[in-house]
């Protein structure tokens, strides 16, 4: 393609322009952080404040662009496929050079993992506090370094690779978990994109692009280098064998995404049901619910055998869950706290737990009496549930997160509007996955800027922007050729 064709193809102007922004934030790094001495997050100095918000929302402002195109005209995205993937992988390996910039988790991974590789401990056993002759020890968070390993074993045997090629580098260390994060990432894409293409062909390319271009997904994945999109990969790769009715197969792979992170076994019961509804005879479901017990504990058993065969490797997790922030409250913790100000933090707690244990207990009854358990029910009830721990639940609410939800709700996206909702998921789609997908990418990214307090402000502030200048420019094709007929 020549140049000047290139400069008049909107996406490959759009993609550009976001390789411009994603570039600008080298210089966030060096020299503005180092010339300020400002390395907290959010910035304390004004310069950075406006640099990260002029980059941010210009990344955002241009990812919409891109979305907007490819949905009012469908082949636009499909005929700049190659472009799409061309910058897919541009924008990772950019951000890949660029030290991390929002969160210190990659030398918590070194650390952690060294605690293993090189001192010869059981990471979920001893903190790596436990050796502060470590370099790490300066380039992690203290609650962080203190704790045991959080994480679950298959995690941990993932990253005992990356740690040993480093040979003690921290700087290839950061850099090799930070390529694993863009390999899951990779991988990922290409599960959302068969997805997408069993379940309805003609929005394939638009999902994969609302996926790859997403600012926030892009950041902590090849900047931060999260695990999540590791736990995520487990989970979409469960999504498709349950697709192809490969049914304990998909069991087993998401049980594996619970030993990377624990937060996923409250998605096994909503599979195991979505399934057992596919069964016939009586016979044939009590046989399934028992082999999908067997093929959680065996990989739980084998998970557990191998971190060391002692109930203590879960220290580390159950003092993270009592990590809390006022901060970084969700949603209704955060109400508690700002209208009962004089309830003690452990009873925020146990209140927010119990809201979303209720929410739990009826999203399960519900699915219960489901009569269609098809795959848009699968991923809608996977969506909410971590909706509503974001919600409901979370003291100690982090951006990267957001990795949860923003797969689930591409794949959403294709059939937003479903007559058989319940009034709990009208509620929250009402305004489409699409919009829920900018609204997320749209406040993670902006927590980095200025610090959320309280967030339900914020929450606000960034509804009423949605309300008044998206609602104009989502409004699909079909819409505009509407109105113009009436003319």
């Amino acid at each position: 393609m020549k140049l000047k064709n290139l400069l008049k193809n909107k996406v490959f102007v759009y993609a550009s322009i976001m390789e411009l922004l994603f570039v600008l934030l080298i210089f966030a790094e060096y020299p503005l952080r180092k010339i300020f001495g400002d390395y907290f997050t959010p910035p304390l100095t004004g310069y950075i404040f406006i640099y990260f918000i002029f980059i941010f929302s210009g990344l955002i402002f241009f990812y919409f662009l891109i979305y907007k195109l490819g949905k009012n005209n469908k082949d636009i995205i499909k005929n700049n496929f190659k472009i799409i993937i061309f910058f897919f992988i541009l924008f990772q390996l950019t951000l890949l050079i660029i030290p991390p910039l929002g969160s210190s988790d990659l030398y918590n991974y070194i650390y952690r993992t060294k605690v293993l590789t090189h001192y010869h401990e059981n990471p979920f056993l001893v903190p790596p506090d436990t050796f502060p002759q470590d370099p790490l020890i300066n380039l992690t968070w203290s609650e962080a370094h203190n704790t045991p390993l959080i994480y679950g074993p298959l995690w941990l045997g993932i990253s005992i690779l990356p740690t040993v090629l480093a040979f003690n580098d921290i700087t290839a260390g950061v850099m090799l978990f930070k390529l694993l994060a863009i390999l899951f990432s990779i991988i990922s894409g290409f599960l959302i994109f068969k997805i997408l293409a069993r379940i309805k062909p003609d929005y394939k390319y638009l999902g994969f692009t609302l996926y790859v271009f997403n600012p926030l997904l892009l950041f902590e994945i090849a900047n931060n280098g999260h695990n999540d999109i590791a736990m995520m990969f487990f989970v979409l790769l469960s999504v498709y064998f349950f697709l192809k009715e490969k049914y304990c197969l998909s069991i087993a792979i998401l049980t594996l995404s619970v030993i990377i992170k624990f937060i996923t076994i409250l998605l096994l019961p909503i599979l195991v049901l979505i399934i057992i509804n596919k069964k016939g005879k009586i016979k044939e479901k009590i046989k399934f619910i028992s082999l999908s017990i067997l093929i959680f504990f065996t990989v739980i058993f084998l998970g557990y055998f191998l971190s060391g065969n002692n109930l203590k490797i879960f220290l580390g997790v159950l003092k993270q869950t009592q990590m809390s922030i006022f901060t970084h409250f969700s949603l209704f913790p955060l109400l508690l706290q700002t209208f009962f100000q004089n309830l003690d933090i452990i009873i925020i707690k146990k209140i927010s737990n119990l809201a979303f244990i209720i929410s739990y207990v009826i999203i399960i009854t519900r699915i219960l009496y489901l009569k269609n358990k098809d795959f848009y029910n699968l991923i809608k009830y996977f969506f909410l549930v971590f909706f509503l721990y974001f919600i409901l639940a979370s003291t100690w609410l982090m951006p990267w997160y957001f990795i949860w939800i923003i797969p689930l709700a591409v794949i959403l996206n294709y059939n937003a509007n479903d007559a058989n909702d319940t009034q709990i998921t009208r509620t929250i789609t009402k305004f489409r996955y699409e919009k829920i997908i900018f609204y997320i990418t749209t406040l993670g990214l902006m927590s980095y800027t200025f610090l959320i307090y309280p967030i339900f402000y914020l929450l606000s502030i960034v509804g009423l922007i949605y309300y008044f200048i998206l609602k104009k420019f989502l409004k699909s094709k079909h819409e505009t050729k509407h109105n113009s007929s009436v003319l």
